[in-house]
């Protein structure tokens, strides 16, 4: 036996569609990400706001996120030039990771369009300048100089931080080199 199922009432064949206007009292970024940081947690902190007149929609009235602006990530305009070697090297390694052409030492990682997966670029290439970072470092100190301030260096002979922590000695004997070995390691890693 079938049963018999009402009949819905025709839809309106008209689209429906999201009409955005801008507010004349609409919040500038700094604002809203103020607001934001007072009710969220830093993680999910957008790290770009873009005011539009209009959201781009696709012919069925759904947000067309193709056609959405590529966020344009910018340094502090008022943000300090470097001060240190150290500092230099962060700011030029923060450049070269976030595809960026100047940072300053103010500049926020994160803010910059940094994440995770950068920050692991970011600390593979500090280690190739003698710098020792961890991801850690990285979402604690989020700028050039806080980061300065914390670094270690590989060469101080205190040992090289390995993933996890394990600390493999600067100094002892190494077994099975060559003296000339030996002088190339000393020479490569500053020794």
């Amino acid at each position: 036996m079938r049963r018999h199922r009402p009949r819905r009432p025709a839809r309106r064949q008209t689209p429906r569609r999201l009409h955005h206007r801008r507010h004349p009292h609409t919040p500038d970024s700094a604002t809203l990400r103020t607001h934001l940081a007072h009710t969220l947690p830093d993680y999910m902190l957008p790290t770009t706001y873009i005011t539009l007149d209009a959201l781009p929609l696709t012919p069925n009235g759904k947000l067309d996120r193709n056609a959405l602006p590529a966020p344009h990530y910018t340094p502090t305009p008022q943000g300090r030039a470097p001060r240190t070697p150290q500092e230099e090297t962060l700011c030029r390694l923060f450049a070269d990771t976030l595809r960026l052409d100047h940072v300053t030492i103010d500049d926020d990682f994160f803010t910059l369009g940094g994440d995770s997966i950068r920050s692991l670029q970011l600390i593979t290439q500090a280690r190739t300048t003698g710098l020792t970072l961890t991801v850690r470092d990285i979402f604690d100190h989020k700028t050039v100089a806080a980061l300065a301030q914390i670094h270690t260096e590989t060469d101080t002979g205190k040992g090289v931080d390995v993933a996890g922590g394990a600390e493999l000695a600067a100094e002892g004997a190494l077994t099975g080199l060559s003296q000339d070995e030996i002088e190339r390691l000393q020479a490569e890693w500053g020794a």
